[in-house]
This record gives C-alpha cells, sequence and structure tokens, in this order.
C-alpha cells in the first residue's frame, strides 16, 4: 500500500517506470555484495595502492573484474525475483498494451481457468488440450530466463577454495 501511494503522489501509476524503478535495488543483495567485497578485496586493495594505482583505476581494473562473477549472479536472481512478480505490475498497471509478458500469459490461464469450470464452449474446454495450453505457457514465460542465464554464463564462474566453493 505505501509504495502504491508513492507511486501515485509522483504519478508513475499506469506507466512502466513505476515497474522500473522500485525493483532498482535490493538492500540484501547489496549487503551480500558488500560483504563479497570487503572479504576479498583487502589484500587486492593494499597491493595495488602500492603499485602506486589510484582509487578510480583500482575500482574500474581491479575490482570490477574481480567482483564480475558476484555481480553477475546477483543480477541474474534480481532478475528471476521480480520476472514472475505479476502482482506489482496488476497492481501498477491498468492499460493491457503495457502489460508485461507474465502478466498476460497468467491472465490468459486463468481465463481459460474459468470458462473451462463455467462450462463456456468459446475457449479451450477439452481438459488434455488445457493442460497442454497451460504447459505451453509455462514454457513460454520461463524461456526469457533460461535465455537471460545462458548470455549471463560466461560471466558467471565458480572457484574451487579450500573451505567449499566460491561464486
Amino acid at each position: 500500500m505505501p509504495l502504491y501511494l508513492l507511486l501515485k503522489k509522483i504519478n508513475l501509476l499506469n506507466n512502466l517506470w513505476g515497474l522500473i524503478l522500485p525493483s532498482g535495488v535490493s538492500v540484501y543483495y547489496m549487503q551480500q555484495l558488500r560483504a563479497r567485497m570487503l572479504i576479498q578485496m583487502e589484500e587486492l586493495e593494499d597491493a595495488a595502492f602500492l603499485d602506486g594505482c589510484g582509487s578510480i583505476r583500482y575500482l574500474l581494473q581491479i575490482c570490477i573484474p574481480v567482483m564480475m562473477p558476484t555481480i553477475g549472479v546477483i543480477g541474474f536472481f534480481h532478475a528471476c525475483g521480480y520476472w514472475g512478480n505479476t502482482l506489482l505490475a496488476k497492481t501498477i498497471l491498468t492499460d493491457e498494451s503495457k502489460f508485461p509478458l507474465t502478466l498476460v500469459l497468467n491472465q490468459i490461464m486463468i481465463q481459460n481457468q474459468t470458462s473451462s469450470v463455467l462450462g463456456c464452449t468459446d475457449t479451450v474446454t477439452d481438459i488434455s488440450t488445457l493442460y497442454m495450453a497451460e504447459f505451453g505457457i509455462c514454457v513460454i514465460s520461463a524461456l526469457p530466463m533460461v535465455i537471460l542465464f545462458m548470455l549471463m554464463k560466461r560471466y558467471i564462474k565458480t572457484v574451487e577454495n579450500e573451505g567449499g566453493l566460491v561464486i
């Protein structure tokens, strides 16, 4: 409710920025990134400054490339978390032309389920066809996340350590 009132106050209802801005930063993921950075970067920072590296150069040439796998994992988890969030889209958007794919597919599934329960003949009523349509919708809704993972796979590397697996 507070998010809805805030978005209404700044005129972001029925706007795609109303979906993008609230999901911009996750405090949990930022804390994880900070903890990872503090653990790993202490020795690297000292070595870089001894070699004459400045703060900006250290950030751009050492810190970000070393942290790229962690940033990739956090980015992927963040994207997956908001990909299936249809409640926020239902709450903020009223114009159907602005609905995200997951919300459109969700409405198709709900419409087919209610019409089959009510016995309407203008939509899918055969139960096997209904299940096949639902499975197809699930595959279509999961496909963008699979493609995103395949694109980000090269940035996500795992390194084995004595204490376990480090991402």
